[in-house]
């Protein structure tokens, strides 16, 4: 009868890294590559399911990545969501470094978080890690997260590899 079925919204998140070029030292899982390296300058943030596939995936290894913002700006603030599921033995990173250049060859320190969740936390967790810095002209954000790369020896899956799953790095957000 020409009458909608449903309606749906889609909330974008303005930052100064949207729709910016990522290099990333390692392509994520073919399990879970989202839409590659443009899943985490895209605005659109993932859900509670970490097979949304605006999270993507990378196991057994840290996440590296350096975003080109184009020009120089001067960056405040960098965060990156991060997600947790150990029964999906996908874990938060241990800390979240960022380094900051102008050039895309020499970088320099910028910040550092971490966070208070505990590995045994139950159920999906959806974390945003964010480092605060005194203001810095830069073109280029290296954002480096250390995982946990293997599950840790109460898990059922002792040893075997853990998962890294991010779904936006965020460069002076606007927006919560």
């Amino acid at each position: 009868d020409g009458l909608p079925l449903s309606t749906a919204h889609l909330a974008v998140h303005d930052h100064a890294a949207v729709g910016r070029f990522v290099d990333l030292a390692d392509e994520p899982s073919a399990r879970y590559p989202g839409d590659g390296a443009r899943t985490l300058t895209d605005a659109v943030l993932g859900d509670e399911q970490f097979n949304d596939p605006r999270w993507i995936g990378f196991e057994g290894t840290d996440f590296l990545a350096v975003v080109d913002l184009g020009e120089r700006v001067t960056v405040e603030q960098v965060s990156a969501r991060f997600f947790q599921n150990a029964a999906s033995w996908i874990w938060l990173p241990r800390r979240l470094q960022v380094e900051v250049s102008v050039d895309g060859e020499q970088f320099i320190p910028f910040a550092q978080a971490q966070h208070e969740i505990g590995d045994r936390e139950q159920g999906s967790i959806i974390h945003e890690m964010s480092a605060i810095g005194d203001p810095t002209t830069a073109r280029y954000v290296r954002v480096y997260a250390e995982g946990i790369r293997q599950c840790p020896e109460w898990h059922p899956g002792a040893g075997g590899p853990a998962w890294i799953f991010i779904d936006e790095i965020r460069v002076n957000p606007k927006s919560p």
